[in-house]
């Protein structure tokens, strides 16, 4: 379950809900990690500054394109 607000949507204020499949890159041993991951759900639209083609109040399907970069210490 998360909440914000998309910035390449321009703006777009969502609740979604959804469920991500993800794929460690490298050895997890190493300093450094990446991992990659896809979500799928729904997005719950609470408020859009694209009025014309996305509806307030309305649930949409959602896919979500995640990566990430971490460091161990």
């Amino acid at each position: 379950l998360r909440y914000g607000t998309d910035l390449f949507l321009q703006g777009i204020e969502a609740y979604s809900f959804q469920t991500q499949v993800g794929w460690r890159m490298g050895d997890c041993q190493k300093k450094f990690g990446q991992k990659m991951s896809v979500g799928f759900g729904f997005a719950r639209v609470l408020s859009s500054a694209l009025s014309r083609s996305v509806a307030s109040k309305q649930t949409y399907p959602w896919i979500s394109l995640n990566y990430q970069l971490g460091i161990r210490w």
